[in-house]
């Protein structure tokens, strides 16, 4: 696996603004390809005090809590990666879990928002 600020391949990374309806609860949206081939994509995110509303290819999206350490994420080959960064503090009351619950956590979005976190209008 490569790893993200390490040597070798690198996944482009690149963050968007939210349209300004969002712009209260967000700091952006992102959006990552990881490399093709080997056995997938090791990136390292760093504490930034935000939780993250995550999608990974197919994947179901996830809802990556605020972490006290970094966290190494195991991303498959060729997958295009997306999410929206909360501002901290923020993620609790939009998404209606505690700030415990989401400390150094990652929750599938179907368990806070139920059937409705995965349609795809």
């Amino acid at each position: 696996m490569a790893i993200a600020d390490g040597v070798g391949e690198r996944a482009p990374y690149r963050e968007y603004p939210v349209a300004p309806a969002l712009s209260r609860p967000l700091v952006c949206v992102w959006a990552q390809r990881t490399p093709p081939g080997g056995g997938g994509y090791l990136h390292r995110v760093l504490p930034d005090g935000c939780a993250d509303i995550v999608c990974v290819g197919d994947l179901p999206p996830v809802v990556a809590g605020p972490a006290m350490r970094a966290v190494m994420a195991a991303l498959p080959p060729e997958a295009l990666v997306v999410g929206a960064r909360f501002r901290p503090g923020l993620a609790p009351a939009w998404l209606g879990l505690g700030v415990r619950e989401l400390l150094n956590a990652t929750v599938p979005l179907h368990d806070l928002w139920g059937a409705g976190a995965i349609e795809v209008g």
